[in-house]
């Protein structure tokens, strides 16, 4: 997720900030933060996991609707 915020950012020209939550399980914590970081600053492709790419066009299609996507 990061490398997509990443990348759409760097299209608008945007700056990025991060706040990541995970208190409750230190180790989930300690691999997510240098992964979120590593991630922001250039690391990584952004890959997506959606399962149907037909369907995830028609949910931005009609975010689109009420949001400017990039």
């Amino acid at each position: 997720m990061a490398c997509h915020i990443r990348d759409m950012a760097a299209t608008v020209h945007a700056p990025v900030g991060a706040v990541l939550e995970g208190g409750y399980d230190l180790q989930a914590l300690a691999d997510s933060v240098p992964a979120t970081i590593a991630a922001l600053a250039g690391a990584g492709e952004a890959v997506s996991i959606a399962p149907d790419p037909i369907v995830t066009a028609r949910l931005a299609s009609h975010l689109a609707q009420r949001w400017a996507l990039c």
